[in-house]
This record gives structure tokens, sequence and C-alpha cells, in this order.
């Protein structure tokens, strides 16, 4: 669902977090160099997402398993965020929507009660002329 106020994240966070098998090991952690482009990706991650300042997590000195794990447990905090915020999202144009609704049949009955108020009036005007 498209609209605005939503989140745009830099990844998709189903496929990555789901790029991790069980064991904690990553197919991308071949080498020592993709190992730290998975942190520094996590890093940006988190910086332009507003929960960590530059420079990021000092991860690089954990061993290549413990990145993988870091790797996989803070991306999938981003993706419950991300479900999260979806969630708040959708909360929130169900509100508006029922407020709106709720204005305008509560306008609707003023305007029905003011009409059976005018309606009992010119009943009790023809009453008394009778």
């Amino acid at each position: 669902m498209e609209g605005v106020g939503k989140v745009r994240w830099a990844f998709d966070q189903h496929a990555i977090a789901d790029s991790f098998v069980s064991d904690g090991t990553s197919p991308s952690t071949t080498s020592e160099s993709n190992s730290t482009s998975t942190i520094a990706f996590v890093n940006n991650q988190l910086i332009s997402h507003g929960f960590i300042r530059a420079p990021g997590l000092p991860l690089e000195s954990l061993s290549t398993k413990d990145q993988d794990t870091a790797a996989k447990c803070l991306m999938g905090m981003l993706g419950q965020r991300i479900d999260d915020v979806a969630r708040a999202d959708e909360v929130a144009t169900k509100l508006r929507t029922l407020t709106y609704d709720y204005e305008r049949l509560s306008s609707f009955n003023k305007a029905m009660e003011d009409k059976v108020v005018h309606a009992e009036r010119e009943v009790e005007l023809f009453r008394s002329k009778m």
C-alpha cells in the first residue's frame, strides 16, 4: 500500500534476513571483505534510520561468525521495525477514516435531530390550531 508518510527502507528485510541460514552463517561471508561489507551495510541502515550515530557499531573486532550472528540479529530487528511502522501506518489510516465517518455521521445525526424537533413543533402548532 503506497502512501504519504511511509518509510522507505533501503533493503528488503525478509530477503536479507532469510539469506542467513539457521547456523548463523551467511552465504555472503566467504571472505573477510564480504563480512565487513555486511557489517557496513547494517551500520549504514542503523545510522540512516536514526538508531545509532556515525560511525556506527564497532563490530569489526568480532569474529566472522559473531559478525554474522550480530548482522542477522540486527537485520531481524530492523525487519520487525519495518513491520511495526507498516502496522502503525495502517492503524493511523483506519483512525483517520473512522474519525471522518464519525464526524460525518454525527453531523447527519444532529441534522436529523433538528428536523425531528422542528417537525414536533409543527405538529404541536397544528394541534393547537385545531
